[in-house]
């Protein structure tokens, strides 16, 4: 609009120079054309001095809170910003409707950057990702406004809520579970120190624990694993196995299920086992939660690997059955895709998008 007022009224003093053939309306006539290039290529100038960084107070946010980011500019020119904008773009792959905020300062050349606060927030689990897509800087009298188009993406983690619950079962008697059960003293290796298996070093392993000669073989950090310490353990499975159709709300009740399973566990005060197997890296993976730090650490891989989209529907039989993450006397809890929680085959619950967050207010499901 300021343009277009601007060339109307350069177009009239031209007109009026023409129609009273007076030198000075012709030589303000050029003397607005160049004033217009000069705003024209100031603008241009200044969005190439102008440098912006974003930044994220965290990387993880539960559902439903905001996650508070800044963004900080610099002038790099001795030439005042009269104004600029920067505009984000935060947004969940698994939606297709794209969020934007618009942010508007100014600063004088040379000086401190200037800081600006904003907040997202994502109404459903997943990877929530937040970016710079434009910034524009104004000329003075607003007439132009030069681009630079910013790559910046970063993602924040939004987790589930995980309200507590507890499995009331008959659980095998080999495995401590929150509902009860005891330890089989004639079950083999329930004495220690005879030795289960060897893995990859996990965080929270014993240094005493790592198996130094084999670490040295195969480059990398392995630990002795006890019989003693694996029969111990509940073990629950989650099956990330896509058929392709999961939408936000079902891939938001899967996390928000698996979290609030392994948060009852936690809560009985029992370590226990989660078993998976991720499609990104197409390997078996299983975690040993001890604590509020690898429940949290297991929640970062719950939100990735629900979110990961490659081979959906194309790798279900690369993946390997429960059976093969299973161990001798032990039983197995499972939650799938399809939101079903089976226990050794046999199905407790079947939730829907709908009612899940209903029957997790039960705070128990009873086998």
């Amino acid at each position: 609009m300021r343009r277009n007022c601007y060339v109307i009224f350069s177009a009239l003093t031209f007109y009026l120079a023409g129609v009273y053939r007076s030198n000075a309306l012709m030589m303000l006539f050029v003397a607005e054309l160049f004033f217009l290039v000069g705003m024209f290529l100031l603008s241009r100038y200044l969005s190439g001095r102008l440098d912006v960084r974003l930044e994220l107070e965290s990387d993880t946010v539960p559902k439903g809170e905001s996650v508070t980011g800044r963004v900080w500019v610099s002038n790099r020119s001795r030439l005042p910003a009269a104004q600029f904008e920067v505009e984000l773009e935060y947004y969940n792959p698994e939606i297709a409707v794209r969020g934007t905020k618009k942010l508007y300062g100014y600063m004088a050349g040379h000086r401190q950057p200037v800081k600006m606060e904003f907040q997202a927030a994502s109404r459903y689990c997943g990877i929530l990702h937040v970016g710079i897509r434009r910034v524009r800087v104004y000329d003075y009298l607003m007439l132009f406004r030069g681009r630079s188009k910013k790559v910046e993406d970063l993602r924040v983690l939004v987790f589930p809520s995980g309200r507590p619950v507890k499995i009331e079962a008959d659980w095998n008697a080999a495995v401590i579970y929150p509902s009860g059960g005891e330890p089989r003293p004639d079950m083999p290796g329930s004495q220690p120190p005879e030795l289960y298996q060897i893995r990859q070093y996990q965080d929270g392993d014993s240094m005493r624990d790592i198996h130094w000669k084999l670490s040295a073989k195969m480059d990398q950090m392995m630990s002795r694993q006890f019989a003693a310490e694996s029969q111990c353990t509940a073990t629950i499975y989650l099956d990330f196995r896509k058929s392709g159709d999961e939408d936000i709300r079902r891939l938001d009740a899967f996390c928000e299920l698996s979290a609030s399973v392994l948060h009852g566990f936690l809560d009985a005060g029992r370590e226990f086992r989660v078993c998976w197997h991720d499609m990104e890296k197409k390997s078996g993976e299983e975690k040993m939660i001890r604590n509020e730090e690898d429940y949290r650490g297991m929640l970062k891989e719950i939100i990735l690997c629900a979110s990961y989209s490659g081979g959906a529907g194309e790798n279900l039989k690369e993946m390997p059955e429960v059976s093969q993450f299973l161990r001798p006397d032990e039983t197995i809890l499972c939650l799938n895709m399809k939101l079903q929680l089976f226990l050794d085959q046999q199905q407790l619950a079947h939730f829907s998008e709908e009612d899940y967050e209903q029957e997790l207010e039960k705070g128990w499901f009873s086998g």
